[in-house]
């Protein structure tokens, strides 16, 4: 046991998100038009949303929460994609599982 090499500690990769988020928006753009009015009238899920937000509030929330590593997320930057592109959708928590549109 006294002859074993030393345990190589590994150093952990500092993600930067924005970053991250950039890169995902540009492939969501480079996306056919088709592709993003298959999103017409649908709810974007992800657990990193804590509200549910219509389609015609979340362009201030878009705003409110780009650029900001602990708001932004990928949910916000495909529907912000979505609006763009004339698309109507709205952004749901995670943890609904279906909404029943009336």
């Amino acid at each position: 046991m006294d002859n074993e090499p030393p345990k190589r500690r590994l150093r952990r990769r500092k993600i930067d998100t924005i970053a991250t988020l950039n890169a995902y928006e540009q492939r969501i753009r480079s996306l056919p038009q088709s592709v993003h009015h298959k999103l017409e009238g649908a709810w974007l899920s992800s657990y990193d949303n804590w509200d549910t937000v219509e389609a015609d509030k979340m362009s201030e929330e878009v705003e409110g929460r780009a650029g900001d590593p602990f708001l932004d997320n990928d949910t916000v930057r495909l529907f912000k994609v979505a609006l763009e592109r004339g698309v109507n959708a709205g952004v749901v928590r995670g943890y609904f599982y279906f909404v029943e549109k009336s």
